[in-house]
């Protein structure tokens, strides 16, 4: 192998592991969740989780599921099913990815909350992180009773009524749709009841706008939710996308191509984004604005094409002068007769004997006349004689 193939073959390694890099650099952390997707169960139940690294493919990386920080179980399914629970199951939970590919690397997710309960009334409470001014729906639950019994909730002690302010809103026998905002609540079946649960919520969030400019020059835009601490996930978020001003229609896939989080741009202009879920639909706050000029997007493919263009040009200009002096060769070898490959070794040595000499005459020999002819052709060969004037005047 050449230098220059060992040293071509440095630079695409460099070149890609820095585009990896970058890459690497804009993705987004891992997400668990849990199905179902509740805070509280009964022991006996059991409990889902999914580690999603949001990046590769799922067979790229090894997976290790953690409860109050230390490991207990890993392996290479993004999937565990944690059977039968029991009260000890209650904690914290959390999982990471390793990239098995080299260079290896490392992506967190965010933590929750789970409580194992051994009592037959539970208050269920969603898993991921509520915020403020969220609507939320709790769910009472009784151990042994499959059928539904009407429940009654308690919000700091106080029985939970439908308000004219839509704080709150029982919405069938055993669920209550209420607005978070850090209160207790409790439910009950009969005389049976739940332990209190303390709905645990983060100021209203801000969506996070980012941008990525690929090698071809395509601008691609991301928009997430991340809340401020990684109590819980953050997850069932759908995304409008606005460009110019915030008031404006959100953009749909007639306008850009569109999926949910990410979008692509083509055209230069102001962009926003903001987050919603549930229904009534929960809005975070706009994103910071990004400003996409349309210049940068043609510079880079006009430069890209450019350098394309001039390499066709060099290839073409390489092959065609080789084309030509292989035709040239050739040409000559086929029209030299061997008197002229004679005659012209001796003109080459002849001419190789003047460059030795003092001081030279040159002399033109012309070849013999064709008789019977007015005038003399030109001459077809010319030979060339030396005459070095020390030795003529000796004779």
């Amino acid at each position: 192998m050449s230098v220059l193939d060992v040293n071509m073959r440095h630079t695409v390694l460099c070149v890609l592991g820095l585009f990896s890099l970058l890459y690497r650099g804009h993705a987004q952390d891992a997400v668990l969740t849990i199905e179902p997707n509740w805070s509280t169960f009964f022991t006996e139940e059991s409990v889902t989780f999914i580690c999603d690294m949001r990046e590769g493919e799922d067979t790229d990386w090894q997976y290790s599921f953690l409860m109050d920080g230390r490991v207990f179980v890993s392996n290479s399914n993004k999937r565990y099913t944690l059977e039968p629970l029991v009260i000890g199951y209650s904690g914290e939970y959390q999982c990471f990815g390793d990239h098995k590919i080299s260079p290896p690397f490392r992506k967190e997710s965010n933590k929750f909350s789970l409580t194992v309960s051994d009592k037959d009334v539970i208050l269920e409470t969603p898993a991921s992180t509520l915020f403020e001014g969220e609507s939320v729906t709790l769910r009472c639950r009784h151990r042994t009773q499959t059928e539904e019994k009407n429940a009654v909730f308690y919000k700091d002690g106080s029985p939970i009524q439908i308000d004219t302010n839509h704080q709150s809103l029982i919405i069938s026998k055993n669920t209550v749709q209420v607005k978070s905002d850090g209160s207790s609540y409790t439910c009950k079946f009969e005389e049976e009841e739940s332990e209190p649960i303390k709905l645990k919520m983060e100021p209203q969030p801000k969506a996070q706008l980012s941008k990525d400019v690929s090698a071809e020059g395509s601008v691609t835009l991301t928009c997430s939710v991340n809340p401020s601490s990684l109590l819980s996930s953050s997850s069932g978020w759908k995304y409008f996308w606005y460009r110019g001003e915030k008031a404006s229609e959100p953009l749909t896939s007639q306008d850009v191509l569109l999926s949910n989080e990410t979008i692509r741009v083509s055209v230069g202009g102001v962009y926003w984004c903001r987050g919603g879920r549930g229904e009534p639909v929960y809005y975070t706050e706009y994103s910071d604005p990004v400003e996409i000029s349309p210049f940068p997007v043609l510079l880079v493919v006009g430069l890209v094409g450019g350098v394309l263009l001039i390499l066709l040009l060099l290839l073409f200009l390489y092959r065609y002068r080789k084309s030509n002096d292989s035709c040239f060769s050739r040409s000559q070898s086929t029209n030299q007769s061997p008197a002229t490959d004679h005659m012209t070794n001796q003109v080459e040595a002849q001419y190789a004997s003047l460059l030795h000499g003092d001081a030279c005459l040159y002399e033109t020999i012309k070849g013999p006349e064709e008789p019977g002819h007015g005038r003399n052709k030109e001459p077809e060969d010319s030979l060339y004689s030396n005459v070095t004037i020390g030795s003529a005047a000796a004779q």
